[in-house]
Order: C-alpha cells, then sequence, then structure tokens
C-alpha cells in the first residue's frame, strides 16, 4: 500500500511537471507564431495591397482609372509576397523560436540561421514540394503547415543540439566558435529531417489523405440535405472563425479547397449564388476588416476605450484593415487563441451574414456589378459588386452593429488588461528594486517582462527628469538635544499613469545606462538650489546630504561639475554632503580615486550610506576620508535584543 501510495504520488508530480512544461512550450508557441506573422506584416500588407489592384472591375467608375494599368505588375506581387507566405512563415517562426526554447545550448546567429534553414526544407518537406508541384503550395494554402513546421522544427533542432556529445565539438581551434556551433547544427539538422520524413511519409501523410477523404464524403452528404443559404452560410463563418482560433486561415482554406465542397461552397468567382455559401459575398459583407469582422472592434476601441495599449493596437491596425489584413488583431490583441473575445469574433460576422442575407431577400441589393478580391476596400467591394452605393450603405450598417457586437467585450478585455498589466508592473519592480545584478545579466538587455518593464522604467525616467514629476523629498536630521542640524534628499518619482515608482527600482534601471549620471547632477544641482531658498527662509547653517551612485564617481568630470555647481549658487563646501550609497560597488579605479581626492579638497562632506550590507568593503575606507557612516537599518533594528549587531556597531 505504501508502495502504491509513492508511486501515485511520483506518477502525479510527473504528470504535473510535464503539464507545466507543456504550457510553457505552448505559450512559447504562442508568442513565437504572434511575432513571425508581425514581422511578416508588411509582406502580408503589400500581398493584399497588389491582390486588390490586380482585380480590374469591368463595371463600374473605377474601371478606367489609371491605377489599373499596374494591374498585371501587381499580380506578379501578389505572387511573390502572399504566393510564398507558407514557406516564411515556416522560416520565420523557427528563428523566433529558436532564441526562446529553454535548454537551448547556443544562441547565436550561425544557430538561427541554421534552424531557419531546416525549416524550410521541412516545410518543403510536409507540401511534398517537387519539379511538378504547383508552386502555390509555398504560399497561404500551406501557411498552416508553415507554423507547425517552423514550431517542430526549431523544437527538435534545440533537442538534438542537446544530444550531440561534447567531446565532438571543435572548440580547441582556430574559429572553433564557429565550427562548433556549425557541427551540432549538422548533426541536428539531419537527424531533424530524419525524423520528420520518417514521421510525415509514415503516419502524417496517409491520415492527412484519410482525412481529405473524409471531408468529401462530410460534403457530399451535406449537399444532399439540401440546408440552404442561411445554414450554409452560417456554417462557412463559424468554420472559417473557428479555424483561425487555432491559426489557420479559414479564408484561404476554403479558397483553395472549394473543389472539395463542390455543392456547398459556389466558386471564388461567384457574387452570389442562392442555395450556396458564396466566399465573395462573405467576405464583402461578413468578414468586415478581416476575419472577425475587425472593423468594428477598431472602431469602437479608438473611440470608446480608454486602455492605451488597445488604442494604440488599434491605430497599428488601420491601414492594414483597409484591404481586410487583420493579423495585429489577430496575434497582438491577440484573437488567435482567444477566451475573452472568442463570443464577438464569432457572432459579429455571423450577424452581419443574416443582416445581409435578409437584405438581398428584401430585395435591397442585388448583385449585378463585378468580381472583387477579398483584399478590396470596404465600401469599394460594396459598391463594386452591387454596383450601387446602396452595397457600400448596408457595409457601413453592418460596420456599426459588428461595433455594438464586440462594446460589452471589450469593455471585459480592458479591464483584464488593466489587471494583468498591474500584476506584471508591480512583479516587475520588484524585481527591479533589489540590488544591482551582474553586468552579464543586466535587467534592460533581458528578452522578457521584466526587460520591457526595465526599458520602460528607464525611457519614461528619461522624460520625466524634464518636468516636476520628480521631486526632493527632504528628511530632517537632529542633534541629541533635538535641534534640527541637517537635511537628507530623497528622490520622488511619481509617474502620471503608474503612481509613485520605487526609487531603488528607478536607480538600479539607471545604472545599468548612462542615465544615472543625468540623475546624479540633476539632484545635486537641485539640493543647491533649495539650500539657496532655506537661507533666504532663515535656515543659515543648515546643511543638506544628497545621495549620489558608485557609478557617478567614475564620470571623470563628476568633482569639476560639484566644484562648478557650488560656486554657481554661492554655498560654501561645507553645506553639501556627498553620500555614496551601496547599491554598486566603488570600483578601484583613477577616475574614482582623482574624484574623491579632488572632493575632498573641496572641502565638500563625504557620508557612506546603508553601510554593512552592500557592496563596500571596511578596505574603502583606507582610501576615503567619510564625514559621515550611516549604518543600514538591518543592523540597527532590535538594536537592544540583538547582540551580535551590537557588538558590530560598537566595533564600527
Amino acid at each position: 500500500m505504501v508502495i502504491t501510495n509513492a508511486f501515485a504520488r511520483m506518477s502525479l508530480a510527473l504528470l504535473k511537471n510535464g503539464m507545466r512544461g507543456l504550457r510553457t512550450h505552448f505559450d512559447l508557441w504562442v508568442g513565437a507564431i504572434g511575432s513571425g506573422y508581425m514581422v511578416l506584416l508588411p509582406i502580408i500588407l503589400i500581398g493584399a495591397i497588389s491582390l486588390a489592384i490586380s482585380v480590374k472591375p469591368e463595371t463600374g467608375f473605377l474601371q478606367d482609372l489609371p491605377l489599373f494599368s499596374i494591374q498585371k505588375s501587381a499580380g506578379y506581387l501578389v505572387d511573390s509576397t502572399s504566393g510564398i507566405i507558407g514557406l516564411l512563415s515556416a522560416i520565420v517562426i523557427a528563428c523566433v523560436l529558436s532564441g526562446t526554447l529553454p535548454g537551448q545550448k547556443r544562441t547565436s546567429a550561425s544557430t538561427v540561421f541554421a534552424d531557419a534553414s531546416v525549416a524550410a526544407a521541412v516545410f518543403c518537406i510536409v507540401v511534398e514540394l517537387h519539379a511538378n508541384t504547383m508552386v502555390s503550395v509555398l504560399g497561404y494554402i500551406s501557411a498552416f503547415q508553415g507554423m507547425v513546421c517552423g514550431i517542430v522544427s526549431a523544437e527538435l533542432m534545440c533537442l538534438f543540439r542537446r544530444l550531440v556529445p561534447e567531446k565532438l565539438s571543435l572548440k580547441g581551434f582556430e574559429n572553433g566558435i564557429h565550427f562548433g556551433e556549425a557541427l551540432d547544427s549538422s548533426y541536428a539538422a539531419a537527424a531533424t529531417l530524419i525524423v520528420v520524413s520518417m514521421l510525415y511519409y509514415g503516419v502524417l501523410q496517409p491520415l492527412s489523405q484519410g482525412l481529405g477523404q473524409g471531408l468529401i464524403y462530410l460534403a457530399t452528404w451535406l449537399h444532399g440535405l439540401n440546408l440552404g443559404t442561411w445554414v450554409l452560410s452560417s456554417l462557412m463563418v463559424i468554420a472559417n472563425q473557428l479555424l483561425w482560433l487555432i491559426g489557420i486561415n479559414g479564408g484561404q482554406y476554403f479558397h483553395f479547397h472549394a473543389t472539395d465542397w463542390l455543392g456547398l461552397v459556389a466558386n471564388n468567382g461567384d457574387l452570389f449564388v442562392p442555395e450556396m455559401a458564396t466566399p465573395m459575398f462573405l467576405n464583402a459583407f461578413g468578414h468586415l476588416g478581416g476575419a472577425g469582422s475587425t472593423w468594428g472592434l477598431i472602431l469602437y476601441t479608438l473611440f470608446k476605450i480608454k486602455e492605451p495599449s488597445l488604442r494604440r493596437l488599434a491605430w497599428y491596425s488601420v491601414v492594414p484593415a483597409i484591404f481586410n489584413v487583420n493579423e495585429i488583431l489577430l496575434f497582438c490583441l491577440p484573437l488567435v487563441f482567444s477566451r475573452t473575445l472568442l463570443a464577438p469574433f464569432i457572432l459579429a460576422p455571423l450577424v452581419n451574414v443574416w443582416v445581409a442575407l435578409l437584405t438581398v431577400e428584401l430585395g435591397w441589393i442585388h448583385f449585378m456589378g463585378s468580381p472583387v478580391a477579398w483584399s478590396e476596400p470596404l465600401f469599394i467591394s460594396g459598391y463594386l459588386m452591387t454596383n450601387s452605393w446602396l452595397g457600400s450603405l448596408i457595409q457601413l450598417g453592418l460596420l456599426c452593429l459588428s461595433a455594438a457586437i464586440y462594446a460589452p467585450f471589450l469593455h471585459r478585455k480592458e479591464a483584464q488588461l488593466q489587471r494583468n498589466e498591474k500584476t506584471a508592473f508591480d512583479s516587475a519592480l520588484a524585481v527591479l528594486t533589489v540590488t544591482q545584478v551582474e553586468a552579464s545579466e543586466l535587467r534592460v538587455n533581458r528578452r522578457d517582462t521584466i526587460g520591457q518593464i526595465a526599458r520602460w522604467v528607464e525611457t519614461e525616467l528619461q522624460h520625466d527628469l524634464k518636468t516636476d514629476r520628480i521631486e526632493l523629498h527632504y528628511q530632517p536630521q537632529h542633534g541629541h538635544d533635538g535641534r534640527l542640524i541637517a537635511a537628507e534628499a530623497l528622490m520622488r518619482w511619481r509617474h502620471h499613469t503608474k503612481g509613485l515608482i520605487p526609487t531603488a527600482a528607478a536607480i538600479n534601471v539607471a545604472e545599468e545606462s548612462s542615465l544615472i549620471h543625468e540623475i546624479g547632477r540633476w539632484g545635486v544641482n537641485r539640493v543647491c538650489k533649495d539650500i539657496v531658498h532655506l537661507r533666504a527662509q532663515g535656515l543659515p547653517h543648515i546643511s543638506i546630504s544628497v545621495n549620489i551612485s558608485a557609478v557617478d564617481l567614475e564620470d571623470p568630470a563628476f568633482a569639476q561639475f560639484i566644484g562648478d555647481t557650488l560656486a554657481h549658487y554661492g554655498i560654501e563646501p561645507q553645506a553639501l554632503c556627498i553620500e555614496i550609497t551601496e547599491t554598486k560597488a566603488i570600483a578601484s579605479s583613477f577616475h574614482v580615486h582623482d574624484n574623491l581626492e579632488q572632493l575632498e579638497k573641496l572641502g565638500v562632506r563625504l557620508g557612506l550610506d546603508d553601510f554593512g550590507v552592500g557592496h563596500t568593503s571596511l578596505l574603502y575606507m583606507q582610501h576615503i576620508k567619510l564625514h559621515e557612516l550611516k549604518i543600514d537599518g538591518v543592523l540597527t533594528r532590535a538594536l537592544e535584543k540583538n547582540l551580535p549587531s551590537k557588538d558590530i556597531i560598537r566595533c564600527v
């Protein structure tokens, strides 16, 4: 019984760890897909614009515009952009994922390029590219295969690199790093391609063929039911949206596989066919702005949502949405793999199609115009297909309807984002508040949320130094008789949206960049200015201490700046005390010693803050003539009860 329980606990622990690891990898996959499609956004947008231009209308006022003289060139652009999007997605996703996978032995340009090359080869295996294959398999028809190939190839390359024995490395030779990486990649590439070939041709290809036959049988069965336009159009919209929710471009799937659904889906060149689902009709009157009727989402966000990140995302989405490209919203909002916006993502285009079908049955619109591409801009497509502005007017009404459907869900998304951002921000600030890290682990260089917020702190701090959002608060210092004898200047930063930012977090980030010098000089200048003001208020003998970082002492001109500032305000040096904080070790360099000597000659008082818990050694006191030593609160708290602390302080 004991053995059984132990085995059960061990199995449960392994299952939990496995699920946790799978969730980690899944999050990385989703992030790589989103980042990859953002990298490809210029290609996607150019392809969509070119497609809209390449389809010349046969009727209407647009047919004679000079713009359409470049129709042939636009067709070539479609082939060279959208026509290879599947291959490009495999390459880019593999590149992004290669640098983020846990357990990767080395991440450099050569390993990333190797992973990208292998991803391209894996993609060609999966789409069965050979001499007689149509080049169209490189495009949208294989976009989903591209995503999967990019993920699988990066994961397998990472796995096989870890399995390469270290004794096979060429590190000891000239250029050994590059040779070693190339050798690791060669072994990993060979193993990856062998595994993918065996898996695909042995398992996945027969399974795919069987699934394809099953779908044809399903289409034949549904055709026999005579479901009608309303049901078939609704089913096609739902299928399109559900495919997008797992990253498959549903519209492109039905575009390239329409023959498999003959009898249910009309030809791609048909404007509207009764008793069938017509892709061109669904694109023009259901998917306004792209899958999910995202024009409604964009406009409502711009006019009603206050959350800054959502508004920025909506603004970035405007130009692509003109040509019904919504990858920014699909992968950055995101709509793909979403739960919060799942309902409106399906409901908005579905309701749009129902309303549009109702207008057809009522005889308000008639499709007597010319075919349009899926990327034809909103309102233009409605006019061209109906040869009437009434088609455009109905599209405008559907756009407003979509915005109304998205509205309550967007407000919920806004509240959720604000909660998540606050949690992430507070967690990151907690990490940034701790003592300085090693130079090789600088937080401003991290690629995770902490790194993003560290860079945000740096940017905002640099901006706010020029405003009144950064202040100096003065903490009074009293003698044993209770008299006010001095004060210490403490920096406080109140951001206009985030509120009070911990000073330790701001200083730690500033010390990882040159911004710390700007803060140090700002603090000294402000203290000297306030000393003049305090003396005018009747405090002639007060002195003020100001904190500077040990990094400031490495500035060759720091002592000269102190002297110039004192002279500018007409203040005697004894009125200023420079307190060196221990957030970073004091470097033993020529500039540091020179600055300390010059400050001593100036007559400026020197102090050491937080003594006892930081980087400073007692040996520094051999070189620094200190006037003040501030023992950290860790040692002074509970002094009467903590005898070791009492002994340490007595010795100091």
